[in-house]
């Protein structure tokens, strides 16, 4: 616990460093003659939100609930890049703030509170980000800038589909993609439409609906320029829609473009969500060689990324071993089971569905040894 307290602490200054060298290097770009005093703004206030959310998770972690411990780490490497600061385009694109002084007190509100809504979204409290996004999104909505409250909006819609108030997300959604486009803000509104194609596809099996709105949220994608990040997310969000119409080909398609295109070394969060979506849907067509080693591989990156007794190491090892004995490997998946209860009994004592898990696919193995 002390190591991983240590590694978030060093991650966090270092997100909070470089966002500071971004803002001395674009004064000097300034000074230089480089970029205008409009776009050495939009820059700025760019790179203040992105200081403000470092600090906002700062907060979020110095006195934290176990959800934000468990969920600490992932966090930490969620934070949205300081790069994006630098994409001109898009910052123009925005429609500007308002002038009164009144109305960009606001702004400045809603984006503080915004930022804390994130943070309490990464670290697992919904409750938290559910009632900080609708702050935010009422203070930009009195203040009539459409851009935080389209990015407000859109973590509303998640927290409906995690929640399970879908209809509730649905409006969430609905209502961000045409608020972040009056805004100027594409980023957002392809954000919202591939979260939205995704949460119908999983909750609804709307297909054809689903891929409209990954098909618009990729015409945004687009029009960006080609956001390395973004595409990955939109490769992600339409083999969840494959995934969900049980189109395994065409999910394991976009999952190997994804996972070709997103940094492994060291692992990221989106390394082991990708590993697990790909081991899921080789598990659906039924290529369980290929489904296990995707696990394996899920379980590796999950060990380096979060340590061994980690929740989410837990659980990607009991699905894992899961798919073994499902696909007759009675043995490997009795030897995971072993390796994986012992680190269970001691991250999570007591009645949990984690040791439940792992106990009855020890059993299934044990019986399928006879």
């Amino acid at each position: 616990k002390q190591k991983t307290a240590y590694e978030i602490g060093v991650r966090l200054v270092g997100s909070e460093m470089c966002i500071r060298d971004s803002i001395e290097a674009c004064d000097a770009t300034h000074d230089e003659g480089v970029q205008s005093e409009a776009l050495l703004d939009l820059r700025l206030g760019c790179l203040d939100q992105r200081l403000g959310e470092v600090k906002a998770l700062v907060e979020a972690l110095a006195s934290p609930t176990p959800a934000a411990v468990d969920n600490a780490t992932e966090a930490v490497s969620r934070l949205q890049s300081p790069a994006i600061c630098a994409e001109t385009e898009r910052l123009l694109a925005r429609v500007p703030p308002p002038a009164d002084p009144s109305s960009a007190a606001k702004v400045k509100e809603a984006e503080a509170t915004l930022a804390k809504a994130e943070a309490a979204r990464l670290t697992g409290e919904w409750a938290q980000a559910k009632t900080l996004a609708e702050s935010a999104r009422s203070l930009a909505a009195e203040a009539r800038y459409a851009p935080p409250e389209a990015e407000a909006l859109t973590l509303l819609g998640e927290v409906g589909l995690v929640t399970g108030d879908l209809p509730a997300s649905r409006a969430a959604y609905e209502t961000a993609v045409p608020l972040a486009v009056e805004g100027g803000d594409e980023r957002t509104a392809a954000i919202a439409a591939m979260d939205y194609g995704r949460a119908l596809a999983q909750t609804t099996r709307l297909t054809p609906e689903a891929l409209q709105w990954i098909r618009m949220a990729q015409a945004f994608t687009q029009r960006l320029g080609g956001d390395a990040a973004l595409s990955t997310q939109l490769l992600l969000r339409r083999a969840d829609v494959y995934f969900a119409a049980f189109e395994a080909p065409k999910a394991l398609t976009d999952l190997e473009a994804a996972l070709a295109a997103a940094p492994s070394d060291p692992p990221t969060p989106l390394t082991v969500e990708l590993l697990l979506r790909l081991a899921g849907a080789y598990q659906q067509a039924e290529r369980y060689a290929e489904a296990n080693r995707a696990y394996a591989r899920a379980l590796g990156a999950a060990r380096a990324l979060l340590g061994p007794r980690h929740p989410r190491t837990l659980s990607v090892g009991g699905t894992g071993a899961t798919c073994l004995v499902s696909s007759g490997h009675y043995a490997a998946g009795l030897a995971v089971a072993n390796e994986l209860l012992p680190e269970v009994e001691r991250a999570l004592p007591g009645d949990n569905l984690d040791r439940a898990m792992i106990r009855h696919v020890r059993g299934l193995a044990l019986t399928g040894l006879g």
